[in-house]
């Protein structure tokens, strides 16, 4: 078996297998699997960590690394999935991703049990990620999907807006913080646009000179998102990504942590979560966005994954604790209907 992988073994510069995967439109995702140095051979049942990066990321993201990184340690299986045109994936279909999209989640959760359907699937969602990792557990809550429940035991989600129409109005400010972050993601989304410009400009519905002049984030999702998924608008799209009218419906155990200093928080959940039992609301007063860096060297395993680790560990560890008195009380039944001799 070899000896379980520890945080000083698991280093950011361990490598993914990667198995791409072809959707029903033609797309292409990825579900890369994290493979530390050293990493034994694991149990088929050992419990699975679905990884789902923001916007214009991938698996080479360093949080993504260090979370897989902090998944191995525990002698769990991290696996990131890298969304349609991110981290070196060709845009093979009509459509980009986005907040509103849960498709492609969908079906990289249908892989993860058909290879290994003997183990416990977890997920961890960072910011654009977490969004579509909200809806998608509210649509598996309200019946959207033919099949019953998520797929995911429980889930963590790092960063979330919840409101994008109140993050994009802080963002919108000129030089402020929250600006400037606006800039800086929206130079970066257009690199993602150049990088995919041959696929793109297939779409007579997009305007790539009114693109490549966008210098903000709702420029773009008005002039990219908007025509490919048939928004008539920007704050279109925004209400329907947005989780704040998604918290409710949640049936999985979730845990939704925030910095008070997020640039892109719009409004804390507070009453949503509060009427979810399923749901936790941890605000910190800082953290930024996808950060919560730690120690005097803050370049490494942050606060946000070991709170990650912790959650996800307790919630698995009640489950195994009720499947044992579950099967306690069913064996009690059995032998209670047994002929006595």
């Amino acid at each position: 078996m070899g000896a379980q992988p520890t945080l000083a073994n698991c280093t950011i510069w361990a490598m993914y297998d990667r198995q791409p995967i072809t959707t029903t439109d033609g797309g292409t995702v990825a579900l890369d699997w994290f493979q530390p140095r050293g990493y034994a051979k694991l149990p088929t049942d050992t419990p699975v960590v679905l990884v789902l990066h923001g916007l214009t990321g991938g698996s080479r993201e360093g949080y993504c690394k260090w979370m897989c990184t902090s998944i191995a340690a525990k002698g769990w299986r991290p696996v990131v999935l890298n969304y349609r045109g991110c981290a070196g994936l060709q845009l093979t279909s009509p459509a980009v991703y986005c907040a509103s999209f849960t498709d492609d989640v969908h079906l990289a959760v249908q892989e993860i049990h058909t290879q290994f359907p003997e183990a416990r699937v977890f997920a961890a969602g960072y910011s654009l990620g977490s969004l579509i990792l909200c809806k998608y557990l509210a649509e598996c809550g309200n019946g959207t999907w033919k099949a019953a429940g998520s797929g995911i035991s429980s889930a963590v989600m790092v960063s979330n807006p919840f409101c994008m129409h109140t993050s994009k109005v802080r963002a919108s400010k000129p030089w402020s913080i929250e600006w400037l972050y606006n800039i800086g993601l929206a130079h970066r989304i257009k690199r993602y646009i150049v990088e995919h410009n041959l696929a793109l400009s297939k779409h007579a519905e997009l305007d790539m000179a009114s693109i490549a002049q966008s210098t903000t984030i709702e420029h773009l999702d008005e002039r990219v998102v908007c025509k490919l998924y048939g928004f008539e608008a920007a704050e279109d799209y925004y209400a329907a990504a947005s989780s704040m009218q998604y918290i409710p419906q949640i049936q999985t155990p979730c845990l939704f942590l925030i910095a008070q200093d997020d640039p892109f928080l719009g409004k804390l959940p507070i009453e949503e979560c509060k009427s979810n039992e399923n749901t936790v609301l941890a605000v910190t007063p800082r953290g930024g966005h996808v950060a919560f860096l730690q120690g005097l060297w803050p370049f490494g395993t942050a606060w946000m994954d070991q709170v990650a680790i912790q959650f996800l560990t307790m919630c698995s560890d009640m489950m195994t604790r009720s499947d044992m008195t579950s099967q306690n009380q069913s064996d009690a039944t059995q032998e209670a209907m047994l002929p006595s001799l």
